[in-house]
């Protein structure tokens, strides 16, 4: 597995599985993509005058897991695909569904 990190987002390439993540979270708020290798790659490079921190790059990606705890809101969790967990086990994402629910959901 392979892992590039920066403030508030994490990726994860998994080659033996050829499965590509990433998790970005900022104030409370918490989200689980799957991207593409070209979106991996471009993460420690980004064009953000373009709008392309890697946040947004992350975004764009097909949406797994979103969680949101602020203190404006009620917190909770969508799961868009019930594979998050297999997909991304590296990922904070089964932490924060247990956090909000308890972890025997």
């Amino acid at each position: 597995m392979q892992f590039k990190k920066g403030l508030g987002w994490r990726a994860c390439f998994d080659e033996e599985r050829g499965i590509i993540t990433a998790e970005r979270s900022w104030r409370g708020f918490y989200q689980l993509c799957e991207i593409d290798r070209e979106t991996f790659d471009r993460l420690d490079r980004p064009d953000e005058e373009n709008g392309e921190s890697p946040d947004e790059l992350i975004g764009r990606g097909r949406v797994l897991f979103e969680a949101d705890d602020d203190y404006y809101t009620m917190p909770y969790c969508i799961v868009y695909d019930e594979n998050y967990f297999t997909l991304a086990p590296w990922s904070r994402a089964k932490e924060r569904y247990d956090r909000t629910y308890g972890s025997d959901k």
